[in-house]
């Protein structure tokens, strides 16, 4: 299978495209954050990805500009890291939970808008 340069739509179905570094331990607070709310609304699992396309999708990530991870992007939303309010304070980063930023994301990323 050749990677699309875009993901696979079909009526009725909202894609949602996530770019992660799965050892970062900030995308893990999104992520399963994500996954408890689509299992809530009921959202099937995708299909079997193509694991040869990973290297494809690491380019494309790189090309839309990912700013780190997590990065999604819903329709033309494109969110870092939804789940967190980060910010630099001096020389540190501050990082704070964003429920209302994250509860935003998801309500527009899975309403199909």
């Amino acid at each position: 299978m050749t990677p699309s340069a875009s993901p696979t739509e079909r009526p009725g179905e909202t894609v949602v495209e996530l770019f992660a570094d799965l050892l970062c331990p900030f995308t893990h607070v999104g992520l399963h954050r994500i996954i408890a709310r689509r299992n809530e609304l009921g959202v099937a699992l995708p299909e079997a990805g193509n694991t040869a396309a990973v290297m494809y999708e690491w380019q494309e990530g790189q090309r839309r500009e990912v700013r780190g991870s997590p990065h999604f992007f819903a329709g033309d939303q494109s969110s870092f890291c939804p789940a967190l309010e980060i910010e630099r304070v001096g020389d540190r980063l501050r990082i704070r939970p964003d429920p209302t930023a994250f509860e935003a994301f998801v309500t527009q990323a899975f309403s199909g808008a």
